[in-house]
């Protein structure tokens, strides 16, 4: 399986490191759901993704991962569900819109040429820049 990336023109305009400590914990979760999902785990990718559920519900990436988890289980509404809510959560979020755009095009034509959106190009750098490349296992 190959991990798409969605183009993002805001790309390289990152947001400042939290107080908190989530940004460390969202990119930890974030590399493991990968991971998961590359094996076909879904039900560790979900587990991973909603360890934190009062920030990963308002995450872009994550409501994004989550579409892809239920889509994987072919449970349509959630998938729908989540990238609907990735897009409220940012509405320039390209993997998202793509996602949602794919489903559109299977559910009405039945076919589509669009790939799955996985995570876009910036989340996908800090996350190989701080832990290496999310898809080999060491």
């Amino acid at each position: 399986m190959i991990l798409g990336f969605a183009s993002n023109p805001r790309a390289l305009f990152l947001d400042p490191p939290r107080a908190d400590g989530w940004d460390e914990q969202r990119l930890l979760n974030l590399r493991d759901a990968l991971y998961a999902m590359v094996e076909g785990e879904w039900d560790q990718a979900e587990k991973v993704l909603m360890q934190s559920p009062e920030h990963a519900l308002g995450d872009a990436s994550i409501l994004n991962l989550l579409g892809i988890v239920h889509q994987a289980r072919r449970q349509w509404k959630q998938a729908r569900r989540f990238y609907g809510r990735a897009m409220k959560a940012d509405r320039q979020y390209a993997p998202a819109e793509q996602n949602l755009r794919r489903f559109y095009e299977l559910h009405t034509f039945g076919s589509t040429t669009l790939p799955i959106a996985f995570i876009d190009p910036a989340t996908a750098c800090k996350v190989q820049s701080r832990f290496g490349n999310p898809i080999l296992r060491q």
